[in-house]
């Protein structure tokens, strides 16, 4: 028991029964959690080249979760490091931190050593580290698109797609060679897997289906069209989509290549149907259910049909589940067509047949394909069964499982063995979360908890001869972070155990930054102020310090960069007590078997010429004796015939004099051998030369920087106010703008 690591088996005895535990178990004492400090790092950029300016600027915070005290470190000195990828220090600065616990600084990236990942990092504490690459790389000049069929696609029809290859300056790529292929994925609909719990998931590996290459034409645009073939495995009663994922590389005459994906869904019917309800209901209100028709691509599309909800025939009494086990009870038959539906799972409510309707109701969504229906419906199992038809007059299901409850009663309706439910599982301080148990069993009782912090809140029977009972618990200020509700029922050698966390978050530690002024297209060289607002949690003005930065996205396409948008520090409340339902089937165990079996090699072969003959038996003439491949690297021979009056056409060329040669090479291939010097166009051939272009009033752009600019250390008004001054460079491109605000206590806000 003093060894923490080593594995225990748990044995416990009651009179004559026993019950031991099925695998190891390890034990962990833990401990309380120490105060920590740690250094946070922004950069400008993720990427750049030798020589260029990396700008940096690092926050250094202190947390205690065990008294829940989280700052910054104000007055804290310090030294940052600038690593190479070998980790070899480059150079250092040191900073001493502000009232708001950063500092900022820049270094400049080496020329004179190997490039790859390099680090920014602080030595010794408060810790922290920054990783940047430093690359020799072009700036990205086009990107690519793809736009979706102009027309709906059908399986096994052409589908067309037009791309679009355009630099980030606004000219057409033409002339560009552009690769692409199509591959098909199947997807299946929400309900699939509840509605066929008794079949496995059908196999359905991704398979390329298509592929070619095209040219983009002047406009920069060029056409992918391939026939969206179904995978016939697949039944079509499973109303299966088909995702034909098409991917397209496009490379420029410069050899640059930029590349674009889009997902293309076609399936047997042309509308897509799908239910929604609320995780928790009620008799006290009436149930409301959101309907939905989509394309297959996800576009809202009116349609017309009927909603039915059938009240669910139950058991007569609770059935326990069964074992789990690795296998379905029926099993796939061969070319996707399934076998016969088994008889329902009393355990499964999903699996239960259709009692009598309860509630029925035409329906017509709108032009954004949404409709909504309220019912009022008494406590019970239900299902909720949707039938429409596309433009084709196919028809198409959508399917939804519903349990109504009735918190105030004492008996629970359904015949199921256990039951967890909330109104919600995240709350705010000053809310009262409420839980309900409940079991279809005639009698039944379950032990509850709540724990937080390592302490029990709560811990309790249900009441004797309830079987659905609330759960109460006042949240409280210091619940921040969460507390966990367990709860354990033991009926007929099952155990029903259920832990869920509820989440209590750090709501306080929020600020909202958001703009007054931003101006999303600007000119080379043009000057421009943006206005951002930084509000607390409270909706009052705050005044924190922001970083802010605007670089050019097009290095995206190389390496995403990213800020984090919360200090992710703060304490989340998890029990350290963990359940395990210990019952499992017990398979036939191998016990001998792998008898010997001899047998004889019969394989026969035959003595064959050395390698160094056969390898160029056809090479020597092939190569007119001038030559002799190396064995391993000869290419297929051609046939003898070919081969010899190719070689005996080499040996006439090499007998012929250089003039005879040029001819004859002239009469083969139809090119003509022209001079390199002194050819030109003549007099009074050709076009004339070409008329003057003033160039007097073209200056070229000298302010290319890839940073247009990086604000360490904005710090906003009373009102919250925060302006960037800045001049845009003159690069023609796409700019990503990224602020983070954070004050003294550790609130933070993310703008992008």
């Amino acid at each position: 028991a003093g060894n923490e690591r080593a594995a225990h088996a748990l044995l416990v005895t009651h009179k004559e029964h026993q019950l031991a535990s099925s695998s190891d178990q390890y034990v962990s004492r833990g401990g309380l959690p120490r105060p920590y400090s740690r250094t946070v790092f922004f950069t400008d950029r993720s990427l750049y080249r030798p020589g260029q300016t990396i700008r940096y600027k690092g926050v250094c915070i202190g947390v205690n979760t065990e008294v829940d005290e989280y700052k910054v470190l104000a007055g804290e000195r310090l030294t940052v490091i600038f690593a190479d990828p070998n980790g070899k220090e480059i150079s250092r600065q040191v900073h001493e931190t502000n009232d708001y616990g950063s500092f900022s600084g820049s270094f400049t990236a080496p020329r004179d050593r190997l490039t790859g990942q390099m680090t920014i990092r602080v030595e010794g504490q408060p810790s922290g580290s920054a990783s940047v690459r430093v690359e020799e790389y072009k700036r990205p000049k086009f990107q690519v698109t793809l736009d979706a069929p102009k027309t709906a696609a059908k399986l096994n029809e052409k589908v067309s797609l037009q791309g679009k290859a355009m630099a980030y300056t606004g000219a057409a790529i033409d002339g560009a060679k552009v690769r692409w292929r199509v591959v098909r994925q199947v997807r299946f609909p929400i309900w699939w897997h509840w509605h066929y719990w008794w079949r496995p998931m059908p196999p359905t590996p991704s398979q390329e289906i298509a592929h070619g290459e095209t040219t983009t034409g002047v406009d920069g645009s060029f056409t992918i069209e391939f026939v969206a073939r179904p995978d016939l495995s697949v039944s079509e009663k499973d109303e299966p989509i088909f995702n034909f994922a098409v991917y397209a590389d496009v490379t420029d005459t410069a050899g640059e290549t930029r590349s674009a994906q889009r997902g293309v869904n076609v399936g047997y019917t042309a509308l897509q149907a799908s239910l929604a309800a609320a995780d928790w209901l009620t008799e006290e209100k009436p149930v409301e259910i959101t309907i939905t028709t989509t394309t297959l691509d996800g576009e809202g599309q009116k349609a017309e049909g009927s909603l039915k909800v059938y009240r669910l025939k139950q058991p007569e009494k609770v059935q326990r589940p069964k074992l789990p086990r690795q296998y379905y009870p029926v099993r796939e038959l061969r070319r996707g067509k399934p076998a016969e539906e088994p008889k329902p799972d009393p355990s499964n409510p999903d699996s239960w047949e259709l009692g009598e309707v309860a509630a029925e109701e035409g329906f017509t969504t709108d032009g954004a394909g949404k409709a909504s229906f309220t019912f009022k419906l008494t406590a019970g199992a239900y299902r909720a069964l949707l039938e429409t038809q596309d433009r084709y007059g196919k028809k198409v299901t959508a399917r939804l499982p519903l349990q109504v409850l009735n918190p105030d009663a004492k008996q629970f309706p359904i015949k199921i063995p256990n039951l967890v439910a909330a109104p919600k599982w995240t709350l705010e301080p000053g809310e009262e979360f409420m839980a309900l148990w409940g079991t279809g069993y005639e009698k039944a009782r379950a032990f509850i908890e709540i724990d937080h912090r390592g302490k029990s809140r709560q811990a309790f029977w249900t009441e004797l001869g309830a079987t659905q009972q609330a759960v109460k618990q006042k949240v409280e200020e210091a619940m921040r972070g969460g507390f966990t509700l367990r709860v354990t029922m033991v009926r007929e050698n099952r155990a029903y155990l259920t832990e869920r966390q509820v989440s209590v978050p750090w709501s306080n530690k929020n600020l909202s930054v958001k703009w007054e002024r931003f101006v999303s297209k600007l000119e080379p060289g043009q000057k421009e102020t943006f206005t951002a607002i930084i509000t607390g949690p409270d909706a009052k003005k705050a005044v924190a310090e922001m970083v802010a930065t605007l670089y050019d996205q097009s290095l995206d396409a190389y390496l995403p960069h990213n800020w984090m948008q919360a200090f992710g520090v703060f304490r989340q409340d998890y029990s350290r007590i963990s359940s395990h339902f210990e019952n499992m089937l017990k398979r036939f165990s191998h016990l001998h078997g792998s008898w010997p079996q001899d047998f004889k090699d019969t394989t026969m072969t035959y003595r064959s010429f050395p390698w160094e003959l056969v390898a160029n038996l056809w090479g020597y003439e092939f190569f007119g004796g001038r030559a002799l491949a190396r064995p391993g690297m000869a290419a297929a021979p051609p046939a003898p015939g070919e081969a010899r009056e190719s070689a005996a056409n080499r040996r006439a060329m090499d007998a012929m004099p250089a003039e005879q040669q040029m001819k004859a090479e002239k009469d083969r291939n139809g090119v003509e051998f022209r001079k390199q010097a002194g050819e030109g166009r003549g007099e009074g051939g050709g076009e004339g030369p070409a008329p003057a272009v003033d160039l007097s009033q073209v200056t070229a752009r000298a302010n290319l920087e890839e940073t247009a600019f990086f604000f360490p250390h904005l710090v906003s008004t009373k009102e919250g106010e925060v302006r960037m001054e800045f001049t845009m460079p003159e690069a023609l491109t796409q700019w990503k703008f990224m602020g983070f605000a954070h004050d003294a206590a550790l609130r933070a806000g993310y703008l992008e």
